[in-house]
C-alpha cells in the first residue's frame, strides 16, 4: 500500500523515479509542496492561499441539543468551501469547581436581588443555579469534569468579497441559533515557524 501512496506522490508532484529518496521524508521541501499553499496574502481579517481565499471564524460553546440542519445549513453556503473543525478542551478541576462557586455565589445573589424587585426573569435564575449546582456537585464527586467546546469554521472561496460574504452568511445562522461567533479565533500565542 505504501509503495501505491509513494507512487502516486511521485505523479502529483512530478518526481522522478531516479531521486526515490526524495519521499522516503529526508526532504522537508517535498512535504512542503504537498501540503503549504504557494504564496499567502493576508487582507483584513481574511487570507489568499494561493487561489483561493479563506477567512476563520470561532463558535465559542455547543449547544447540548442539535440537529443536523445546524451543519447542513454551514456546509450549504453557496458559493464556499467550509471546513468545520471541532475544538475540545479539559479544564483543570479545582480551578473550575472555584469558578463554579463564584458563579453560583452570583447567581444566588441575582435571584435575591430580582425576587426583591418582583422580576419574572428570576424563575429562570433559579433554573441556571439548579444547572450550576448540578455541574458543582458532579465536579465535586469525581463524575464529571469540566471542558470548553467550540468550532473553527474555515469558508474559502475565490474572491475575497465571496468570503466575506459566505462568513456572514454563516455568522448569521449561528447567532439565530444563539450560538457565541467570532471573527477573531482565539488563538494559543505560539508562534507557527
Amino acid at each position: 500500500m505504501f509503495e501505491k501512496i509513494k507512487e502516486n506522490l511521485r505523479d502529483v508532484l512530478g518526481i522522478e523515479d531516479e531521486h526515490p529518496a526524495e519521499l522516503d521524508g529526508s526532504d522537508p521541501a517535498v512535504h512542503a509542496r504537498l501540503i503549504s499553499p504557494t504564496h499567502l496574502t493576508l487582507a483584513s481579517k481574511k487570507i489568499r492561499t494561493g487561489e483561493m481565499w479563506a477567512q476563520t471564524i470561532f463558535v465559542e460553546g455547543f449547544p447540548e441539543e442539535t440537529d443536523e440542519r445546524m451543519l447542513d445549513s454551514i456546509y450549504s453556503t453557496t458559493g464556499a468551501n467550509v471546513d468545520v473543525s471541532i475544538y475540545v478542551n479539559n479544564h483543570d478541576t479545582n480551578s473550575s469547581i472555584d469558578g463554579l462557586e463564584n458563579a453560583i455565589d452570583d447567581v444566588k445573589a441575582a435571584i435575591v436581588q430580582k425576587e426583591d424587585k418582583g422580576e419574572s426573569s428570576a424563575r429562570r435564575s433559579k433554573r441556571r443555579l439548579n444547572r450550576h449546582e448540578y455541574i458543582y456537585d458532579q465536579l465535586i464527586s469525581g463524575k464529571d469534569e469540566m471542558v470548553s467546546i467550540g468550532l473553527y469554521i474555515t469558508v474559502r472561496a475565490e474572491s475575497k468579497d465571496r468570503v466575506g460574504d459566505a462568513t456572514d452568511d454563516i455568522i448569521d445562522t449561528l447567532r439565530k441559533r444563539r450560538l457565541t461567533v467570532k471573527k477573531n479565533p482565539p488563538t494559543n500565542n505560539k508562534t507557527v515557524s
